[in-house]
């Protein structure tokens, strides 16, 4: 990188995000300059790329992060163009954030109901690129938190025997000690398909680790749920000293 490249990020980040190439790219869409597409072009660019370096992609997924609240749409953009350009500069933490970020605005997006079905298919597409990075730099947490998502648009399809899959993956790929909050509501789902399955053994070890881990990790709602989970199991079995013990 030559020492006028450097001295242009340094400027850029004195000068706040509205210097960021691709928040500029942002804003000429917005201000109906150039489409979406075009948007999108401009972002693999190789002027644009060699003017980026990761944390100018990190300020314009902050940004989106803020924005994705009130304007989903504009905050998609920005995790997009971000995907884009991190794709480019082979930087696989950012491409990882971007795509569970643009995932998540695509969950919550309310837009027509028809339409639902086109954003279930993006969201996949990002997840499972999200999934690849996160593999390629070992990263257990991201893939994770992708496994989860991608299992929860599994039950929403119906798709049950995939959604266990996805949901096993997801505990399995961390040790029990690293389990977050996702986690305890994924050994607490886990619990639940084993019990209408009838295999009650199962579903006390998956409401076992569910308990141990919102008790690490301070979920108290979540710890008090597997307990009670457990409990209506050993009354079911009769078990009323551990019913007792347990409580």
């Amino acid at each position: 990188m030559s020492v006028f490249e450097q001295f242009g990020r340094w400027l850029r980040r004195r000068q706040g995000i509205e210097r960021n190439p691709l928040y500029r790219i942002a804003t000429d869409v917005l201000e109906g300059r150039i489409t979406v597409e075009q948007a999108y072009a401009a972002a693999e660019q190789p002027s644009t790329v060699a003017r980026l370096a990761d944390g100018d992609l990190w300020e314009v997924l902050d940004e989106a992060g803020r924005a994705a609240l009130d304007h989903p749409e504009h905050a998609l953009l920005l995790s997009r163009l971000v995907i884009l350009a991190a794709r480019q500069k082979g930087f696989d933490r950012v491409l990882m954030e971007a795509n569970l970020r643009a995932a998540d605005i695509l969950a919550e997006y309310e837009g027509p109901s028809e339409e639902e079905q086109e954003r279930q298919r993006e969201q996949e597409l990002h997840l499972q690129e999200a999934l690849r990075a996160a593999r390629r730099i070992a990263n257990a947490a991201g893939q994770r938190r992708a496994l989860a998502r991608l299992a929860r648009l599994a039950w929403m399809r119906g798709e049950r025997d995939r959604a266990r899959e996805l949901l096993m993956r997801q505990l399995e790929s961390g040790s029990e000690n690293t389990d977050t909050l996702e986690d305890v509501e994924t050994a607490l789902m886990l619990g639940d398909l084993a019990r209408q399955e009838g295999n009650l053994a199962a579903a006390r070890e998956f409401y076992n680790r569910a308990s141990r881990s919102a008790r690490r990790v301070g979920h108290y709602a979540g710890m008090v749920d597997a307990l009670l989970r457990q409990v209506t199991i050993l009354r079911e079995l009769g078990d009323l000293d551990a019913t007792y013990a347990l409580l």
